[in-house]
């Protein structure tokens, strides 16, 4: 009689077939282990080498940038820029006011209005200030003003100077 396992159903055979399976089974599932391990381990290796490899075309580009920021200034055979600076710091605007709301404004405020073409004024009457390099912190537009000859440019190379200084453990990243 032909039944579902064709003309006889042999039951050695059957046991024989189901103990291979499971041993074919187990060294498959260790496969599986072993290949994501081995896909992981090629992904970061190659990230590795990708990181590498971008590093080192970067880092020239990045010490003649950094060459350059140093040479922005008169001086600039004799001393490069870090060693001559006094750090420069930036007029803070007045504070932001909604018109019809009343709102609590600082002293400086009121006894100086914001003469953003007359920083020497801020200098005298002590307005609040912040350090250039907090600038980049705010992560907000900003506008640096002032005559010819007084430091924009300067106070632009050493942001950019700053940016490629490690951060200091005691400030935030």
């Amino acid at each position: 009689m032909i039944g579902l396992f064709g003309a006889r159903f042999d039951l050695p055979e059957f046991l024989f077939g189901l103990l291979l399976g499971l041993l074919l089974l187990i060294p498959l599932r260790y496969a599986a282990t072993i290949l994501a391990y081995l896909k992981e381990w090629s992904g970061e290796l190659w990230r590795l080498t990708q990181r590498s490899l971008t590093a080192s075309a970067a880092e020239p580009y990045r010490q003649e940038l950094i060459h350059r920021l140093q040479r922005l200034h008169l001086a600039d055979p004799l001393f490069p820029l870090d060693e001559i600076l006094q750090p420069p710091h930036l007029l803070l605007p007045p504070p932001w006011t909604q018109p019809g709301e009343e709102q609590i404004r600082e002293l400086d405020h009121k006894i100086l209005p914001s003469l953003p073409d007359m920083p020497q004024w801020a200098a005298i009457y002590r307005t609040p200030r912040i350090p250039c390099e907090q600038l980049l912190r705010l992560g907000s537009d900003a506008l640096i003003l002032g005559e010819l000859g007084a430091g924009k440019t300067t106070a632009l190379a050493h942001i950019a100077l700053s940016c490629f200084k490690p951060p200091q453990e005691d400030e935030p990243p």
